[in-house]
């Protein structure tokens, strides 16, 4: 999968992925969705998937900046 970038974080002290997707008009990678992972047993049970409009609230960066690798 290429043009994704994710960030490991936590929600409601659950692991959490925010995934953020490249955009070439922006020359950014911007959010796409939040990934919530319930681990039951050492193994994931569920994965709750929200949109990119609950970055701001968990104070996930609104963007990231490319690092080179994409050109």
């Amino acid at each position: 999968m290429t043009g994704l970038r994710a960030v490991a974080t936590a929600v409601n002290r659950q692991p959490a992925v925010a995934a953020y997707q490249w955009d070439a008009d922006e020359q950014a990678y911007l959010p796409l969705t939040l990934d919530v992972l319930r681990v039951s047993g050492g193994e994931v049970s569920e994965v709750f998937i929200f949109g990119a409009d609950r970055f701001p609230s968990l104070g996930l960066p609104e963007r990231l900046e490319d690092e080179g690798g994409r050109r």
